[in-house]
């Protein structure tokens, strides 16, 4: 399965809508605490949904 895109809204705190784009994607990069692990977390919740 490839994951092209990810939309976010009211998940851990982030009351707004977050859209995330995966385009020839291979590692995410920030600073400390700037929540990348939260896309991770998400994509964990989501596909333990439909498993």
């Amino acid at each position: 399965m490839k994951i092209a895109s990810m939309k976010m809204h009211n998940f851990r705190g982030y009351n707004e809508e977050i859209e995330v784009k995966f385009e020839n994607l291979t590692v995410i990069v920030g600073k400390n605490d700037v929540d990348k692990s939260i896309v991770f977390e998400a994509m964990d919740f989501f596909l333990r949904l439909i498993v």
